[in-house]
């Protein structure tokens, strides 16, 4: 779990993704955006040519639980405009026991409303009592999984 405040520093080319599971954090930058972010929601600060923020914890919060990914912007676009977006409300849907949540790029026909500026798949599986899943992935595409609770088993 996350704790404390991170005091302001900055950013080029690459996109900060926090993805929140537990407790809110405000967030403030140098375009002078201000959200607080909430659990099942994203934030994404699209740094391109160059971004300075703040990541603070809400007063009286539990411990604070998050995922937060840096991508890389393709080299075209590493110089683009700076940019804060939020994203309270992504595709959420049940599979068996499991709850998906497609939080970036595309799955099973849904699209997130995700900013991104190349390939990319970020999906929450949520299965507090457990379950079994198969996800039709597309083979030629690299993919990752990263458990942040419990244990997972791949494949057998």
């Amino acid at each position: 779990g996350l704790q404390g405040d991170v005091g302001p520093h900055p950013h080029i080319a690459l996109q900060t993704f926090t993805w929140m599971l537990e407790g809110e954090i405000l967030h403030r930058d140098s375009l002078g955006s201000k959200q607080v972010i909430r659990p099942g929601q994203v934030n994404l600060m699209t740094a391109g040519r160059g971004i300075a923020h703040t990541e603070e914890s809400v007063p009286n919060q539990p411990d604070l639980h998050a995922a937060q990914l840096w991508i890389a912007l393709p080299e075209a676009d590493q110089h683009t405009p700076p940019r804060f977006d939020h994203y309270p409300t992504l595709p959420r849907w049940q599979q068996g026991e499991i709850t998906l949540t497609l939080l970036i790029g595309e799955h099973g026909g849904r699209r997130a409303p995700t900013l991104h500026f190349s390939p990319i798949l970020g999906l929450d599986l949520h299965a507090p009592e457990g379950g079994e899943i198969t996800l039709p992935l597309d083979p030629a595409f690299e993919h990752g999984l990263f458990p942040l609770a419990g244990e997972t088993i791949v494949a057998g």
